[in-house]
């Protein structure tokens, strides 16, 4: 039977129902054969940005959303272009939190109201599916969670940061800005990689407390290994290149001025100081200063460094043996200061 009924070029409602169950049999079978499409997302939230807003290029494309929270505040979720504010958001995200959401959406807008917006940045991690997937809530277990990196002077350098995503870890500089992840690869491997993503090398474990630094094609390029207070570092062939020591040492407080009156032959401008950290010398004459960094006699011949007029110098940090020297012609001093714990 067949029916010729016109309906100006608009579809029937069998043809619309129809459509709706191609569009479930796609979707059982994509779910039934893995063909699902994720889109990992990180987005860093702070006063200027407050909210991100995704769009897709289709209708009703993506079906779930996955919301890792890490912040100390309520995450706020809505869907249909309005920002996101604990007025008229659609879902909320505990702190500490994360969520699944399952809807069909194109659009959608993620993040803080700005009544409630945590101090500096915020990094959230959100995944978008293309099917439906079970809603839940489930805690973070460290996600998030940054360590600050700094020098001995306690500046500042950079961050290290759990990623949500495959328990990587981001390494940020001191603005946010990604510089790379470490990520694992296998069991007790770690993949090292750029800010694109690009493989670099690897870390893995050769024995107990001693771990394997490789390049992206596998080849050995030296060894990290722990010991008393420090880590060694070495080269392939097990050739010891030096050590990273975490330093607890105070930094210099005390400095002592003093002052070494020019001569033309060799004197002591300053004597032995195991506790020195430092030392400056600055040659207030109008003639060359030599200066040696060694027990013996100095000259225009034997001196470490030349020190012109009014010229100041700084012995290298950790050198706590005698200053000697002579000048071209005996004018003026050396004004000394040595920096001491």
């Amino acid at each position: 039977m067949s029916c010729s009924c016109e309906h100006d070029g608009q579809p029937t409602l069998a043809e619309l129902e129809l459509g709706a169950i191609r569009s479930l049999l796609v979707e059982l079978i994509e779910v039934q054969g893995g063909e699902v499409v994720s889109v990992p997302k990180k987005w860093r939230l702070n006063a200027s940005t407050p909210f991100h807003t995704f769009k897709s290029q289709g209708e009703g494309e993506f079906h779930a959303l996955k919301v890792d929270n890490p912040s100390g505040a309520i995450l706020e979720v809505s869907f249909g272009g309005t920002a996101p504010n604990a007025g008229n958001s659609d879902e909320r995200v505990p702190a500490q939190t994360g969520r699944v959401i399952t809807r069909p959406f194109d659009e959608v807008s993620i993040g803080f109201d700005p009544a409630n917006l945590p101090g500096g940045d915020t990094l959230i991690y959100v995944t978008l599916y293309t099917r439906a997937l079970q809603p839940t809530t489930y805690a973070l277990t460290g996600a998030g969670l940054t360590a600050d990196i700094s020098d001995r002077a306690a500046r500042l350098l950079g961050h290290v940061t759990v990623d949500a995503f495959g328990a990587a870890v981001d390494v940020t500089d001191r603005a946010g800005r990604l510089l790379g992840a470490v990520s694992p690869a296998a069991a007790s491997v770690w993949d090292v990689s750029d800010r694109a993503g690009r493989a670099v090398g690897a870390v893995s474990p050769a024995a107990a407390s001693v771990w394997d630094v490789s390049d992206r094609a596998g080849r050995a390029l030296g060894v990290i290994a722990s010991i008393t207070a420090a880590v060694d570092v070495s080269d392939r062939a097990a050739r010891q290149l030096g050590h990273v020591v975490v330093d607890t040492e105070p930094t210099p407080a005390t400095g002592t001025q003093t002052s070494a009156a020019s001569s033309a032959t060799d004197v002591v401008i300053l004597a032995a100081n195991a506790n020195r950290k430092g030392a400056m010398v600055y040659n207030d004459s109008t003639q060359i200063l030599y200066l040696l960094l060694a027990n013996a006699v100095s000259s225009a011949a034997v001196h470490t460094v030349q020190i012109p007029a009014g010229v100041y110098y700084e012995v290298p940090f950790g050198y706590a043996g005698v200053l000697k020297g002579l000048w071209a012609a005996a004018n003026g001093n050396a004004r000394v200061t040595e920096v001491t714990a």
